[in-house]
């Protein structure tokens, strides 16, 4: 196929191929979530992993049991100290 003016150009492919193991639901999962990032499985684990903004299984435990925390002490504030 030939490159005409209308034609996009085609990205470079990075340098660098990593194999990846995982199990078949964790592939279907990941699958999903590149599928709605509109992105190839590939690149949607270097930018998940490149995101500023991921959260490990540990810190979602530790944002839940503080949310926990909060909504308990937050009852008794709402009413007064009582």
């Amino acid at each position: 196929m030939n490159n005409t003016p209308s034609d996009p150009p085609s990205p470079k492919k990075p340098p660098y191929r990593i194999a990846v193991r995982m199990s078949a639901e964790e592939r279907t999962r990941i699958g999903r979530k590149a599928t709605l990032a509109h992105l190839s499985i590939s690149r949607f684990l270097v930018e998940s992993a490149l995101s500023e903004g991921t959260l490990l299984p540990q810190d979602k435990m530790r944002l839940r049991w503080l949310l926990t925390l909060f909504e308990s002490l937050s009852c008794p504030l709402s009413q007064g100290g009582k």
